[in-house]
């Protein structure tokens, strides 16, 4: 798969997706707003980000999509250089929901306890610089360990939160689709996805995704600001998610044949 083919995953082609979703009749709604009102109709969208390693684009893309009167989730994974507070704050005042990524269940290589402490501390470091509402695993796709596998016996509302974003929702009624891996249809996406056996139109590219918007149905739209750039940025970063993906289906072949 060569992803240099098609210019996509650009700020224009962003822009181009908001002004999609502006003129739409999709209601935009962010994952707490979502989960805390849960009116259904057949034109709802929610749109989610996952901050996973270069906070400055999401601000970037937080930027374009309040010039669009667009609000979003975006989940910020604890790290040294993501958990950025100084941008963590400019988002939430343009009027975006901020939410923990989180991965303490690989990070703990499986231990339950240390997991369940480490994620206590980490949603209340969030906490102190804005309230978190909702989270999001992060798909650590490296790591024997699902982190959805943290809720097996413990329950996240027990942190006053409205819900995690792969568990509360009814997936019968969504369609859900990623940039994970660095395309609509990467095949080495191996947890971005919810439990579901619901059928969807799919989408190759950006393009695509703006003509489903227009359709009659519910959407939940997961973007990874990492993936959107321009000029040699844009071109680093395609390489390097195609190396990724290779790596990725190369251990996911050598596990299969364990």
């Amino acid at each position: 798969m060569n992803l240099l083919i098609q210019k996509d995953f650009t700020p224009e082609k962003y822009v181009k997706l908001c002004k999609a979703l502006k003129y739409s009749k999709k209601i935009t709604y962010t994952m707490s707003n979502f989960l805390k009102n849960d009116k259904l109709s057949n034109n709802i969208i929610i749109i989610r980000h996952d901050v996973d390693i270069f906070p400055i684009r999401a601000l970037k893309m937080a930027i374009i999509e309040s010039k669009f009167d667009i609000q979003s989730t975006y989940y910020f994974r604890m790290r040294e250089k993501v958990y950025d507070e100084k941008i963590i704050i400019a988002i939430k005042n343009l009027g975006h929901e901020v939410g923990y990524h989180y991965e303490t269940l690989a990070d703990s290589k499986g231990n339950l306890d240390h997991a369940l402490k480490l994620f206590s501390e980490n949603i209340n470091r969030f906490n102190k610089l804005t309230k978190v509402e909702t989270i999001s695993m992060h798909g650590s796709s490296l790591s024997n360990h699902n982190n959805l596998d943290l809720w097996s016996n413990n329950n996240f509302k027990d942190f006053d939160l409205v819900g995690e974003a792969y568990l509360s929702i009814d997936w019968n009624n969504f369609d859900y689709y990623t940039d994970a891996g660095g395309s609509w249809h990467s095949e080495a996406n191996f947890r971005d996805r919810p439990v579901t056996d619901k059928k969807k139109v799919l989408a190759k590219n950006t393009d695509d995704i703006i003509k489903i918007i227009f359709k009659n149905n519910n959407i939940c739209i997961n973007i990874h600001p990492d993936r959107w750039n321009q000029g040699i940025f844009w071109q680093i970063e395609r390489v390097t998610q195609q190396i990724r993906n290779y790596a990725k289906l190369i251990l996911r072949m050598v596990k299969s044949s364990d």
